[in-house]
């Protein structure tokens, strides 16, 4: 993986850092809430176009992106009803439906005895990420819940692992409307801007990218 440096960041003071702090909602009807956190943000977003903006800056619609979240649901419906084939199927028929069962069962097993019986799962969005297409779900169990990624390349599944702090991400200040998000284990660098109302509080939230920009109004 390229190395990205970490961007250049600007010390704000925290009562201009809370103007920015509040719940936003994006075109589709997603929600975004923002809240200080250690000298700059903290992006947390539900459903599958916030997702898609954390982490890659791109609102992430085609119908490519759709199918995969579609099959992805379709999987784990059929593996709710105890039936694996469709799973087996994903992964190119290079596992037996035993391999995949066991797979799936020995994970369940790990999980609830962590979490308590299993319950249900959301899937929340699927992001490009070049070669790669990822798949998050959220299972959820009595007492908590785990996130898996799941990974497609050219329409079939190669992978599933767990995945951390999904749906999250942390922006430093640039200025004190102007924030930039840095991973050192991603690549992509997200920028995201605020618009101040005659309050001095922000009344819009946007990210800049090569699609253009997307903006999310303030709601709370």
């Amino acid at each position: 993986m390229e190395y990205t440096p970490p961007p250049k960041v600007v010390a704000v003071e925290p009562e201009a850092l809370a103007r920015c702090a509040g719940q936003y909602r994006l075109p589709a009807g997603d929600q975004i809430v923002v809240a200080v956190e250690r000298g700059g943000l903290m992006l947390r977003g539900d459903g599958g176009e916030a997702l898609s903006l954390l982490t890659t800056g791109r609102r992430g619609e085609s119908k490519a992106l759709t199918a995969i979240q579609d099959r992805t649901q379709a999987i784990l419906t059929a593996v709710d009803k105890g039936e694996f084939e469709p799973l087996r199927a994903a992964f190119g028929g290079d596992r037996t439906i035993e391999e995949v069962k066991q797979m799936e069962l020995e994970h369940r097993r790990e999980m609830t005895a962590k979490h308590g019986p299993y319950k249900s799962f959301q899937v929340m969005g699927t992001v490009d990420a070049g070669e790669s297409r990822f798949t998050f779900v959220k299972l959820i169990y009595e007492r908590g819940h785990e996130f898996l990624r799941f990974r497609w390349e050219d329409g079939g599944l190669v992978g599933i692992r767990g995945a951390a702090g999904v749906g999250t991400a942390r922006f430093m200040p640039q200025s004190p409307t102007e924030f930039t998000s840095f991973s050192l284990t991603s690549p992509d660098s997200v920028r995201i801007g605020f618009q101040m109302g005659p309050s001095g509080s922000a009344t819009a939230l946007s990210f800049h990218s090569g699609d253009g920009v997307v903006v999310a109004s303030r709601v709370d």
